[in-house]
């Protein structure tokens, strides 16, 4: 009986200490779960402060590219603009350009329709009979070859060896008929090819007594110089190819200061 007491004490005793070391293991499994739990919770924490600094980095960045993009966008505007100006310019400055060379050329052909106008009146004016007639040539009144028309035949000269043709000779009688041709047009008052008094200048040569086999004739006024003179006449299409005709051998120039009536005359003996 003794012994049978002793032994459920025994057993009593040690399910208490059982008991009691698994209450105790059980506390330490909570308190060691609430330090695991409190551990997450920590964790967690640090990620979404890491995670909030990283957004706030992104947006940074993003706003900087942003702005970067718009400044680049506003330089190429500005160097479109800038083009398109430029552009503008170039076709105001060309339209101004093609503007004045109309303008120009318009200016040219209404002068030479002036001249058309005023020469063709002048040969008209020639044409109508005049009360006044020259006086019958007199060598009294024939000055001779001046120095200006020998300068007329130099220049005339100097074109014809450009042109790789042989120089003319002059000729002192053909030189006394120009004169008085232009002593005609001079005293009537006409300018024309066609004399009022000794008719064409075939006419006329063939009146002073001149013989040729190829004859030409170049008139003008108001040209105060010999070399401004020739000029005139090679500017002058019809006039250059009488002094560029390779079939005439001499030359004869006759000119009146007054007015400065000046005549060319060719022929081939």
């Amino acid at each position: 009986m003794k012994k049978t007491s002793i032994a459920i004490l025994i057993s009593s005793i040690i399910v208490l200490l059982t008991s009691g070391f698994l209450f105790a293991n059980s506390n330490d499994l909570f308190t060691t779960t609430a330090e695991i739990e409190f551990s997450t919770h920590s964790h967690k924490s640090i990620n979404l402060k890491l995670n909030a600094e990283q957004d706030v980095q992104f947006i940074k960045e993003r706003d900087e590219q942003i702005k970067q993009e718009e400044e680049e966008k506003r330089l190429a505007e500005e160097k479109r603009k800038e083009a398109e100006r430029r552009k503008e310019e170039e076709r105001v400055r060309l339209e101004e350009e093609k503007r004045q060379e109309e303008q120009e050329q318009q200016k040219a052909k209404q002068e030479s329709q002036q001249n058309n106008e005023d020469q063709k009146q002048k040969e008209t004016q020639s044409q109508e009979p005049k009360e006044n007639k020259s006086d019958s040539p007199d060598n009294s009144s024939y000055p001779g070859v001046t120095s200006f028309e020998k300068e007329v035949v130099k220049y005339t000269n100097q074109a014809r060896k450009d042109a790789g043709l042989p120089e003319l000779k002059l000729d002192h009688e053909l030189s006394r008929v120009a004169w008085f041709k232009s002593k005609d047009m001079q005293t009537l008052d006409y300018f024309a090819h066609q004399s009022p008094t000794y008719g064409s200048p075939f006419e006329m040569m063939t009146e002073f007594g001149l013989h040729y086999t190829y004859a030409g004739e170049n008139i003008a006024y108001g040209y105060p110089t010999a070399k401004r003179l020739v000029q005139g006449w090679m500017d002058s299409p019809p006039h250059r190819e009488n002094i560029l005709n390779e079939n005439f051998t001499h030359i004869g120039v006759g000119h009146v200061p007054n007015g400065h009536y000046a005549t060319q005359m060719f022929r081939a003996k």
